[in-house]
């Protein structure tokens, strides 16, 4: 009898804590961005005990399906080291971690505390909390002023680099005028180089240049029409071939034509060097409602990993051998300065 009443007390105690729990948590767990989780040791078994928050459904969940389930069964941070931290927490250890690989492509910050009574681990409490926009506003502010310093630092090293260079290869010239045919190659190297050189001295100037937007109504289908016939040579060059599917109609834009012409020629160029055996760059634009259309450009390169996708848009990041990593930065700052 006496067994019987103290798991009858551990009971209806389990009962209660659940409802305090569930009380505390009430306003709490109303956060669109949190998530609150318990699990215990059961029967050698870990069983989630409580779960809750707007988080929870967000992610397309219900309490009822996590609550009375085992860890094992139930991989509430859509992590596959998610048992690990478990157990780590379990020994009395607290985890503490941030990353964009819990709860799929959200950035979490996800905290294990076990409840540790006469030195044993009664049970463990779980936090996880959204924190996807501060890290995005973070990182935009972080690359703003990064993009302001190389701004400024870019011009200066372009102008000294500038007057140089023109002296070189304008001596290179001369010489080249009574050099004999064995040394022509060596030349061709140099002159190659050196136009490399003026490339990325010219994007320095450009990206040191602090440009006035000025918004006109203009027709995309004649601006990209324009580009296409710009980049032509350069695909034939590359065995690519360029295709476009436009919509009838399609309603004049308002936005800055220069810029959203170097936006085109950009992501077209880059598109065509993407495919080094040849390929076919398709570009699609399509009425979305009387205000605004949408531009798609699809290659058929190899594609670029998702952890590098992240960084395209930061001064001198480039996948490719040649590049200096200023073209889509400065391309994604035109859109952005276009809202």
């Amino acid at each position: 009898m006496m067994g019987c009443n103290e798991t009858k007390q551990d009971t209806i105690h389990e009962f209660v804590e659940l409802k305090v729990l569930e009380a505390l948590y009430k306003n709490v767990t109303r956060d669109k961005k949190l998530l609150i989780f318990k699990f215990r040791e059961v029967n050698g078994r870990f069983i989630y005990t409580f779960c809750d928050g707007e988080l929870l459904y967000r992610l397309g969940l219900k309490k009822e399906q996590i609550i009375g389930k085992e860890i094992s069964k139930v991989n509430l941070l859509k992590n596959p080291k998610f048992i690990d931290y478990y157990l780590r927490a379990w020994t009395g250890k607290d985890v503490f971690l941030e990353g964009k690989k819990f709860l799929g492509k959200m950035t979490i910050l996800f905290w294990l505390s076990p409840i540790i009574d006469k030195n044993q681990v009664h049970e463990v409490v779980g936090i996880c909390f959204d924190i996807t926009e501060k890290k995005q506003i973070e990182q935009s502010t972080c690359r703003n002023e990064k993009i302001d310093v190389v701004r400024r630092l870019a011009a200066g090293v372009a102008h000294e680099i500038r007057n140089p260079l023109t002296s070189i290869k304008g001596f290179m010239q001369l010489i080249e005028l009574t050099t004999t045919v064995d040394n022509q190659e060596y030349f061709n190297i140099i002159k190659s180089e050196l136009n490399q050189i003026e490339n990325v001295i010219n994007g320095f100037l450009l990206l040191g240049q602090t440009e006035i937007i000025c918004f006109q109504k203009h027709d995309i289908h004649k601006i990209l029409d324009d580009i296409i016939s710009l980049l032509t040579p350069l695909a034939i060059i590359h065995n690519v071939e360029i295709k476009t599917r436009i919509d009838g109609y399609l309603p004049y834009i308002i936005c800055d034509g220069n810029q959203i012409k170097r936006v085109f020629t950009n992501i077209i160029k880059n598109a065509i060097e993407a495919m080094p055996s040849g390929g076919e760059v398709c570009i699609s634009i399509d009425q979305i409602n009387e205000e605004s259309i949408k531009i798609q450009c699809v290659d058929q390169g190899g594609g670029i990993e998702e952890e590098r996708i992240l960084k395209l848009n930061e001064p001198f990041y480039s996948i490719k051998e040649k590049g200096i990593g200023l073209g889509l930065m400065m391309s994604y700052k035109i859109i952005e300065a276009h809202g």
